[in-house]
């Protein structure tokens, strides 16, 4: 196989594990639109990469969308405590008004 072969074959393998590592910078940016369009982009991406190469690249999209799971996760639960803390803190001041 020559270089421009290599290149051809490797172009989709790079734009998917390009696509992986932008999925994650957005999760951590909480874009979440912006992960589900590259998660539909990634998919139709890895669909497109010869079939001998297809299963690294779903592995590493697979561990990708774990790091963003748990990352929307971890977001998830911290809006919770923020708004558990905002209702306490209302339940409180209404308790003082009525001293």
């Amino acid at each position: 196989m020559s270089g421009s072969e290599a290149n051809v074959t490797d172009r989709p393998v790079a734009a998917a594990l390009e696509m992986c590592a932008r999925m994650q910078t957005l999760a951590a940016e909480g874009d979440w639109e912006g992960v589900e369009t590259t998660v539909v982009r990634l998919r139709a991406a890895i669909g497109g990469i010869p079939e001998a190469e297809r299963r690294s690249v779903a592995l590493a999209a697979e561990r990708a969308i774990r790091r963003v799971a748990r990352e929307a996760e971890a977001r998830h639960r911290m809006l919770t405590d923020r708004l558990s803390a905002l209702r306490r803190g209302r339940a409180a001041v209404a308790a003082y008004q009525f001293r």
